[in-house]
C-alpha cells in the first residue's frame, strides 16, 4: 500500500486556519460575539488562507515574481481612509476569541518546520504581508525571515549641529611676540640697553 504524501505547508496552513474559524463561529453561536464581529473575522481568516494558498502555489508553479518596488504618486485629493472595525492591539483576535491561544500554538510551530521555512525564504517579502497581520493578532513573533527591514533613522539637524560644532577646534589666538622674536631684536639694536627710548623734542 502506498504512503501518502505529506500534506505541504500551505495544506496544514489550511488545517490551522479552518479549526480557528469553527472556533470563532462557536463563539457566535454561544452569542459569545456579536454576528457582525463573527462576520468580519472569518472573512479576515478566510482572506488570509486563499492569500497564502495562491502565492504557494505561484511558488510551486515557478511563477511568481517579486513585486517591484515604484514611486508612489501623492493623489490630488486622497480619499479618507475607512475606520477598521476590529482592533487593532497586539493580540486582539486572542482578547475576542481566547481559545485561538492554541491555534497560535499550532501556527508557530508550522512556521519554524523546515518546508514551511523554505516556503518563506522564497519569497519573504510577500509571505510577510501574508503573515505578518495574522501574527500580529495572534501576539505571535514572526520568524525572523518576515521582520520588516530596518529603516535608517535621517539624523537630527540640532544633533548634526552640535556634533560638527565638536569635531570643529576653537580659533587659535594670535601668539604674542616674544622677547627673541625679529622685531624685538630690532628694536634693541637701535637704542642703547641702559636708555629710555629716543629723545623727546622740546
Amino acid at each position: 500500500m502506498p504512503i501518502p504524501p505529506l500534506p505541504t505547508p500551505a495544506e496544514r496552513f489550511a488545517i490551522v486556519l479552518r479549526w480557528l474559524s469553527h472556533v470563532v463561529a462557536s463563539r457566535g453561536v454561544l452569542g459569545l460575539l456579536a454576528a457582525p464581529v463573527v462576520a468580519l473575522l472569518l472573512g479576515r481568516v478566510r482572506d488570509i488562507n486563499q492569500k497564502f494558498a495562491r502565492l504557494a502555489a505561484r511558488l510551486a508553479a515557478g511563477t511568481y515574481r517579486p513585486r517591484r518596488a515604484a514611486a508612489r504618486r501623492k493623489p490630488a485629493a486622497p480619499n479618507p481612509r475607512r475606520k477598521n472595525p476590529l482592533p487593532q492591539t497586539c493580540g486582539w483576535l486572542l482578547t475576542l476569541v481566547p481559545e485561538a491561544v492554541g491555534y497560535r500554538a499550532q501556527l508557530e510551530h508550522l512556521l519554524r518546520e523546515p518546508d514551511t521555512v523554505a516556503l518563506l525564504e522564497a519569497a519573504p517579502s510577500a509571505m510577510a504581508r501574508v503573515l505578518r497581520p495574522l501574527c500580529w493578532a495572534l501576539r505571535l513573533k514572526p520568524p525572523p525571515i518576515l521582520a520588516p527591514p530596518r529603516r535608517a533613522r535621517p539624523p537630527a539637524p540640532e544633533r548634526d549641529a552640535a556634533a560638527s560644532r565638536a569635531a570643529t577646534p576653537p580659533p587659535s589666538r594670535p601668539r604674542s611676540q616674544s622677547p627673541a622674536s625679529p622685531a624685538r631684536r630690532r628694536r634693541s639694536a637701535q637704542w642703547p640697553r641702559g636708555g629710555h627710548g629716543p629723545p623727546r623734542t622740546a
